[in-house]
């Protein structure tokens, strides 16, 4: 088994509402980081060049947070070929299990354990 990072996506659609949209999974944190963010870019520029503007009326998002799970080899080969695009999306809503088995979950969304607050330090 080989640990990798799991980074579920969810649709909005106006008059539908939110519903699972699949799943992407990634070498590193950094890469499922990363590809969020090149993934809400590439849809904003794809939109802009349709002339939509303000919120369309369907787009993906993330769902949650990255988080840590296991999968086989095949997966991972898969995965270690796609290195350069950061990860590989799946349009299943069959998620993997987290391997951090204390995360809690509401409608199969992977929601990380509450954190303490940041403090911020006056100068």
């Amino acid at each position: 088994m080989y640990t990798v990072w799991c980074q579920q996506w969810e649709e909005s659609e106006s008059g539908w509402g939110i519903r699972p949209d699949g799943y992407s999974l990634h070498l590193h944190l950094q890469h499922a980081l990363e590809y969020v963010v090149n993934f809400m870019e590439e849809q904003e520029e794809y939109f802009i060049s349709k002339g939509i503007t303000g919120v369309p009326n369907e787009y993906s998002r993330k769902a949650g947070h990255p988080y840590a799970v296991s999968i086989e080899k095949e997966k991972w080969e898969e995965l270690k070929e796609a290195e350069e695009e950061l990860g590989v999306r799946y349009l299943s809503n069959d998620w993997p299990k987290p391997n951090d088995d204390k995360l809690t979950t509401s409608w199969g969304k992977v929601q990380p354990k509450p954190r303490a607050k940041t403090k911020i330090r006056k100068s």
